[in-house]
């Protein structure tokens, strides 16, 4: 693994940044800082999420955001989450976000129909 100075985890569509795997991985990556992070429709109270290429442009717009709260530069910084928040988190990545790496969980392989 690079030396990295930050974790992001993103919750499942239905989820939270409060999922029990979310915490336990957080627990698991100590004394490595994690941020659980939300999108905006999760934090709006929305149950269900926009499109894809919104989420990956909202996460992409915020990366800078989410460096300053980590206290590092995106590059130092593995994006990842459970299902739906990491499936946004690869494909942020592939459009060029910078990224230490990826840590994906319960990973979605087909996008769903």
């Amino acid at each position: 693994m690079p030396d990295i100075d930050g974790v992001v985890l993103l919750p499942g569509a239905g989820g939270s940044k409060n999922h029990s795997t979310l915490i336990a991985l957080e627990d698991a990556l100590h004394p490595i800082p994690v941020l659980r992070y939300e999108l905006s429709y999760t934090r709006q109270g929305k149950r269900v999420p926009p499109r894809a290429p919104k989420l990956v442009h909202e996460l992409t717009e915020d990366c800078s955001w989410i460096a300053n709260e980590l206290g590092c530069e995106p590059n130092r910084i593995v994006f990842g989450g459970r299902s739906m928040g990491g499936r946004i988190c690869s494909m942020a990545v592939a459009e060029g976000m910078p990224s230490a790496g990826l840590l994906l969980l319960s990973y979605p392989l087909h996008p769903p129909k």
